[in-house]
């Protein structure tokens, strides 16, 4: 079973309307951002790739690099988790037509099915040696 984050840092995930995360570019050694939606459902965090899979961030995670979310004066070192399981898909989905509901057209995209399949559990990164 993955971590969790403390529960301030829930608060803040669930508060806030745009987090970057940050992942070092194993093809060219880089860091590099994208700016990106979140959603909590119950004590998970997740994001999805609007761009698809093939965006540089997203193909990042899911090849096991390391990334940092960015959000307001913190910063969180972060795995990501490829969620498959159709059901927690779909709470994601009703999780960001709640939260960025003032957003309706770009929502729609989000919660297409094509960018679902972008789904990521993203988990605190436990530092090495804990």
């Amino acid at each position: 079973m993955g971590q969790h984050f403390e529960q301030h840092e829930l608060r803040l995930l669930d508060d806030i309307e745009e987090i970057e995360v940050e992942i070092l570019r194993s093809d060219t050694q880089k860091l590099h951002r994208a700016t990106l939606w979140v959603v909590v459902v119950a004590s998970d965090v997740y994001v999805r790739s609007v761009n698809g899979a093939e965006a540089h961030w997203y193909q990042h995670l899911i090849g096991k690099s390391p990334g940092t979310i960015y959000a307001n004066d913190k910063q969180l070192p972060i795995h990501a988790v490829p969620v498959a399981d159709a059901e927690i898909r779909v709470e994601v989905s009703e999780a960001y037509q709640r939260k960025y509901a003032l957003y309706p057209q770009d929502v729609a995209w989000i919660v297409g099915p094509e960018v679902q399949r972008t789904t990521l559990r993203l988990e605190p990164k436990l530092e090495s040696g804990a």
